[in-house]
């Protein structure tokens, strides 16, 4: 899954309606945006939101 797609998941996923690709980078859901983290919520694992990636800022 790439960063955008994650991102967007994890947005709907926390019912907010926008995500950030970066620091100052704020985008607001569109509806095709959530059409896509409908189609690909259900098939993700328990717990995919946790997963360790490289663009995460946090240090693992």
């Amino acid at each position: 899954m790439d960063k955008r797609t994650f991102k967007i998941c994890e947005a709907v996923h926390l019912g907010l309606d926008y995500y950030y690709m970066a620091k100052n980078d704020r985008r607001t859901l569109t509806n095709e945006d959530y059409e896509l983290a409908k189609r690909i919520l259900p098939t993700l694992p328990e717990g995919w939101y946790r997963e360790r990636h490289e663009w995460d800022a946090a240090k693992w």
